[in-house]
């Protein structure tokens, strides 16, 4: 079994308890820079998980802490899955919600929709975070940021103006 050397042992006997958990990042808008995108099973289609990091007000170009994420579904082209019992009506309106979402992914990163998104890493966009209510799961009724859209930066933005000073919450 492993144990704490007594120097570590008496430092984290005297270390403050924490939570673990993030400060919330104030609502609003964000430079972000692609990390990567995974891909994870959805329910009824893969979801993209784009990993957002360097992350600064737009407003102040202030450095703020943490990542955040992006979450798109990609649904199967065709019928629903056997899984889905909303009917086709609800299928179609969740096929449309999708690919708009992924386009505003590609767009707001400066991409055509059949790049691969190795190649996208590093570039910037704007993202809009808010705060919400977890839903469902063992956290619900927590506070938690939420990236609700992202679109392109603007033509005159220099990611070399921003300020690097702050939290990065990595350590």
């Amino acid at each position: 079994m492993p144990k704490l050397s007594k120097v570590m042992a008496k430092a984290v006997s005297n270390a403050e308890i924490t939570t673990g958990d993030f400060p919330l990042l104030d609502p609003g808008y964000y430079y972000v820079q692609l990390e990567g995108v995974e891909v994870f099973d959805g329910n009824f289609a893969p979801r993209w998980n784009a990993t957002l990091t360097n992350l600064h007000k737009k407003d102040s170009l202030e450095k703020a802490s943490g990542k955040q994420w992006f979450s798109m579904n990609v649904p199967p082209e065709g019928p629903a899955p056997a899984n889905y019992v909303n009917g086709d009506k609800k299928w179609a309106s969740f096929q449309s919600m999708s690919q708009g979402q992924l386009h505003q992914f590609f767009d707001a990163f400066g991409y055509s929709t059949d790049s691969d998104t190795d190649e996208m890493v590093g570039e910037w966009a704007v993202a809009k975070v808010t705060i919400e209510a977890m839903k469902s799961g063992p956290r619900q009724g927590e506070k938690t940021n939420r990236v609700k859209a992202l679109s392109a930066v603007p033509d005159d933005f220099d990611p070399s103006e921003l300020n690097e000073d702050g939290d990065d919450g990595t350590f």
